[in-house]
């Protein structure tokens, strides 16, 4: 559902006083006309005083509220009126339920809060009346078509003088001030409850009702009017420890000639804030009292306003030291550079701040120095007058800019937050640097200016360390993992660190951790001299959201539904429209061949080249984006990591196929989004064709990151981007759809993962988080636990090795309770449940489920599948200790798989294997010996090396149980040689075990015991155990004989070569 914008609300809620709420014929009438200061005698302020403000007053402070023109809504319940503010404060955009339930009854333990809101909702509406319509329930939560109109009126005017104040228009900033004071009818939401929101909002209220204060005593002592020491001796009286008040105060004292008194002032603040807070001074204060007591005065004729412009930078500059000393010397002409440095990155990055620190730098070395914050202007205003104004130049010249040039003549100019004016900014920098190249110039914005000059500078997150550093600076608070959570969880962006370590005012690190995960509510309250976007982490995400595109804005909040990173495939078959698709196989996506006969891995899709989207900028031009490549997950195994997780549980065949045959030529197009009247604008819709190009518009918007590693290019949001972009989703009412499409591609993706074709996991291992979110889903808000089965059983040899073996259990458990017992999904699920239930341990379980598995496929008729079931039910029974069946169906598989084809060739490798493995353990050595030798064969035609490990290694266990140690070793060697060169974790633990028993039966206990610590620790990281009975006989024989021939050194050395790496021991015995 769409947002209802600012200024359109039908009700108006006014919150600087008591709550008022008004139909729209109201709402533009905040609490009185700005600005004007005629009316009644008195006004009561937030701080309990009254004031004159009638027109004889030089510093009104308010005037009464007029009366509303519409009758009012009486909402006489205080928690009811509570929820319709927090409600305005949202200002239309949908609030869930589980930020309505803390902002109003905190963290109390609630008995069915949800029920709870819903009467209070309920009984909103019945006072609404005939305005009930205006509240709306959504997808995302409660939602009310109003407004703060009066706190909407202050945010016009706060921007008004933000703008004069740049310019040094004191008395636009004087008239500014006044008009937003005048919204002030009393206290903020005086009639209100102490609820957690209402407090905060009250603190907030009070502190930007003090803010405007200052500025107009302050633009009164630039414009010379009077009665400003009656107005500081008020405020200093209520807030004597605010540092900007007091030297306002001293200033004004200078000038009426007291300079004892100013210094008297300051040194008395100096003492209160070390006795009453602990801290020092600002470095404002510090230099303010230098000045003083060096005999400069502050009513001195101003500075050229050049050298005033720069904005304030209030606390220590944290992390970026690399950053910054790189950037000081491009601009400072010690490193050359185009001519303009911009500086790009995401929202709340820190971009202005590595700029202003810059600036600030350059300032201080005597050089002239410029700033224009472009966040106020629109496409409209002229970038030239503004520069005018700051430099102090006529605009009304002959040729304004090149005066302008003049003056930054050797100097630094900043243009901040360019990114909504990029075509403007671009057309003024590259006139400025016509005129002279010794100019600097610094742009921090989004987007860049793509000019000749240009030379970009990625800003991005914060190093961990850097992180902690700045949250530690800011907090107070010690270094330790709370901080480094704290930190990761706003992915380490300073502006949120900045607002989180804010918390800590009335919050523990400990409970911030703990809280923190909720980061667009509870990051809200920054400095409001910071500019209204770094007030609020919502605040600078807005921004960036309102200069999308709506194609761009739509891609973005589809994209929340991925977690931890996403291909453009997978991209283009989740957030692409259905209707807009010319076949049912998805674009992007080719039907995938069958296992290539080299190596066995699934081979890549090919995605088709997109179509270049124009951008269209602000001011109508449009410029080329070229679209990013999109990449497939396919994997590529690298023999020297060391951290290789197992692709299988003990042997690579167990039968499974390699590639999907029955109806995975191509991935179905998914299901098309309800539409709504207010969401079928056609902008809404995304064309195959365009997803590349918008892809690269977010990258290029900083929105997007993206990533290169072992399984290609990926693509990513920022845990806090996809926080806001998952609110845009749930309004749009596509979080239900999106989610189902997540799961369609994924159930779709897995499957080329099926089998033992994959020899590692890299590319499943990039979408584990995408694979256990769609998992997460299923079994939760998605309530289709039915379609687990179809993400989890094709990886059956995945999970063992992330840990996740017990989980994957459970997840099968409840979807198979929701399948039908006679389908493919419910067969298949038994399956993969029968093989976890295995590497569990739980044997007799794993065979009665792996026996009701192998029946239902036999019932279903699908013979790959009966072979397939056949060989874990052997492995099922070999582990149990029952030969007889192990053979039977392991010489049925055998059987089957006579054919000379690559896949069952394979599986007839496997029956061999379990064939021989069966007569060993019934001490058949010649007959074991024969089929070991078989299935090498079988393996080594098929270049399967995993396999030809594992043979060999059986045929050392066979030869060192026959007494022939040297023939023992010389297979145990060589096993381990294919199993290192294939990377193949579980072969060296085989071979690794093979050579230890060896080791102890030659009478060298240590370097036995050391080999039977690091494998069994290797084996417990990948849930996958020894369950062969003669290997478990020989290994605890072994570690039992070690230990007592090493008495009490034994725990130290287990201990102390738990961790050695595979790839270290196996390159002891290789070299």
């Amino acid at each position: 559902m769409s947002t209802v914008q600012p200024g359109n609300h039908r009700l108006a809620v006014r919150v600087l006083g008591p709550v008022e709420i008004t139909a729209d014929s109201a709402s533009g009438d905040s609490s009185g006309p700005a600005g004007d200061t005629s009316g009644a005698a008195t006004n009561s302020l937030p701080d309990g005083t009254s004031e004159p403000t009638g027109g004889s007053s030089p510093l009104p402070v308010g005037a009464p509220a007029s009366s509303p023109s519409s009758p009012g809504v009486v909402v006489r319940q205080p928690l009811v009126r509570a929820l319709a503010v927090r409600l305005a404060l949202a200002r239309g955009d949908a609030v869930s339920d589980e930020i309505l339930v803390r902002d109003l009854w905190g963290d109390e333990e609630l008995s069915r809060p949800s029920a709870r809101l819903r009467v209070l909702a309920s009984r909103l509406r019945g006072a609404l009346g005939e305005e009930s319509a205006t509240l709306d329930r959504t997808a995302a939560g409660f939602r009310l078509d109003a407004s703060a109109a009066d706190l909407t009126e202050v945010e016009h005017q706060v921007a008004r003088l933000e703008t004069a104040r740049r310019t040094n228009h004191w008395t636009d900033v004087h008239n500014a001030a006044a008009a937003a004071l005048d919204c002030w009818r009393g206290d903020p939401l005086e009639d209100l409850p102490d609820l957690p929101f209402v407090i905060a909002e009250r603190q907030r209220l009070e502190s930007l009702w003090v803010e405007l204060r200052l500025d107009r005593v302050e633009s009164g002592l630039e414009i010379g009017a009077t009665g400003i020491d009656d107005e500081l001796e008020l405020l200093i009286g209520k807030y004597p420890l605010h540092e900007r008040l007091v030297r306002l105060a001293a200033t004004a004292a200078v000038r009426a000639g007291d300079l004892q008194g100013a210094l008297s002032r300051l040194s008395d603040l100096h003492e209160r804030l070390a006795d009453e807070l602990g801290i020092d001074p600002s470095p404002e204060t510090v230099a303010l009292e230098n000045q003083l007591r060096h005999g400069s005065s502050p009513a001195a004729p101003r500075q050229p306003p050049i050298t005033v412009s720069l904005p304030q930078a209030h606390k220590a500059f944290v992390g970026r030291d690399l950053e910054y000393a790189d950037l000081l010397a491009q601009v400072s002409g010690e490193t050359p550079y185009a001519g303009v440095v911009t500086l790009t990155g995401g929202a709340g990055v820190g971009k202005t701040r590595l700029a202003r620190e810059v600036a600030w730098r350059e300032s201080a070395r005597g050089r002239r120095v410029g700033w224009i914050d472009l966040g106020s202007l629109g496409t409209s205003d002229s970038l030239v007058a503004v520069l005018a104004a700051i430099l102090g130049v006529d605009g009304s010249s002959e040729d304004p800019l090149a005066r302008c040039a003049d003056e930054l003549a050797g100097g630094l100019l900043v243009l901040d937050n360019a990114e909504h004016l990029v075509e403007n900014t671009a057309a003024l920098v590259e006139a400025l640097l016509k005129y002279g190249e010794a100019t600097s110039i610094i742009v921090t914005s989004q987007r860049l200016l793509r000019i000749s000059a240009e030379e970009e500078r990625r800003v991005g997150p914060l190093e961990a360390a850097a992180a902690a550093e700045l949250f530690c600076d800011r907090s107070a608070a010690e270094p330790g993992p709370e901080v480094d959570a704290i930190c990761a969880a706003v992915d380490r962006l300073p502006l949120a660190i900045e607002l989180a370590a804010g918390l800590t005012r009335t919050l523990s690190v400990a409970q911030l951790a703990k809280r923190i995960d909720n980061r667009l509510r509870l990051l809200v309250r920054g400095p409001r001299d910071a500019g209204i976007r770094h007030t609020s982490l919502r605040a600078a995400l807005d921004w960036s959201h309102e200069l999308l595109e709506t194609p761009e804005r739509v891609a973005l909040r589809r994209l929340a539904v991925f977690a931890g990173g996403f291909t453009a495939e997978a991209a283009h078959a989740v957030i692409a429209d259905p209707n807009t698709r010319a076949t049912t196989a998805l674009p992007g996506i080719t039907p995938r061949p069958a296992t290539s006969p080299s190596d066995g891995t699934p081979p890549a899709s090919t995605l088709p080249s997109t179509s270049p989207r124009p951008a269209t900028s602000p001011s109508g031009g449009a410029r080329a984006v070229s679209a990013l490549p999109g990449t497939s997950p396919a994997p590529a195994t690298s023999p020297s990591d060391e951290a290789q997780p197992a692709t299988t549980a003990s042997d690579p065949a167990d039968g499974r196929r390699d590639t999907p045959t029955r109806g995975d030529a191509a991935f179905q197009a998914g299901s098309a989004l309800p539409r709504t009247s207010a969401e079928a604008e056609p902008s809404d819709v995304l064309a195959p064709e365009d997803i590349g190009g918008i892809l690269a518009e977010l990258v290029e918007r900083c929105v997007l990151t993206v990533e290169s590693g072992a399984e290609g290019i990926r693509f990513r949001l920022l845990e806090t981007v996809r926080d806001y972009a998952f609110e845009r989703l749930r309004e749009a009412a596509e979080e239900e759809v999106l989610r189902g499409r997540h799961v369609e591609w994924y159930g779709f993706f897995v499957r080329q993962y099926e089998g033992m074709g994959a020899r590692n996991n890299t590319g499943v291992g990039a979408e584990e988080a995408n694979l256990l979110a769609a998992v997460d889903w299923c079994l939760g808000e998605g309530a289709q636990a039915e379609k687990v089965s179809a993400l989890v059983s094709p990886l059956w040899w995945y999970w063992p090795g992330r840990g996740l073996m017990l989980e994957a259990s459970h997840w099968l458990e409840r979807s198979l309770a929701e399948l039908a017992p006679d389908s493919e999904e419910y067969a298949g699920g038994l399956s993969t449940l029968a093989s976890l239930t295995r590497n569990r341990g739980l044997i007799p379980e794993a065979r009665a489920i792996g026996e009701r598995s192998l029946a239902a496929f036999r019932e279903l008729g699908d013979e790959e599948r009966v072979t397939i079931g056949l060989m874990s039910l052997t492995r099922t029974c070999l582990a149990q200790g029952d030969m007889v069946a192990t053979l039977t169906h392991a010489e049925e598989v055998e059987q089957r798989c006579r054919a000379d084809d690559r896949v069952t060739r394979r599986a007839r490798a496997s029956a061999l294997n379990y064939m021989g493995l069966a007569h060993r353990n019934l001490r058949h050595a010649p007959q074991a010996t024969a089929l070991f030798e078989a299935a090498r064969d079988h393996w080594q035609e098929i270049e399967d090396f995993g396999g030809v490990a594992i043979a060999m290694e059986n045929l050392a266990i066979v030869a060192r149980q026959t007494g022939q140690h040297d023939v023992a070793r010389t297979w145990a060697i060589e096993s381990l040689r294919r199993a290192r060169e294939s990377a193949f974790s579980m072969g060296m633990c085989g071979a690794l075990e093979s050579i230890a028993c060896l080791a102890v039966a030659q009478g060298r206990p240590e370097e036995a015991l050391e080999l039977l610590a690091a494998t069994a620790h290797h084996r417990d990281k990948l849930g996958l155990p020894v369950q062969v009975p003669d290997e478990l006989d020989d290994l605890s024989t072994a570690r039992t004989t070690a230990y007592d021939a090493l008495g009490p050194t034994a725990p130290k050395i287990t201990e102390a070569s738990q961790d050695l790496p595979l790839n270290t021991l196996a390159d002891r015995y290789l070299t």
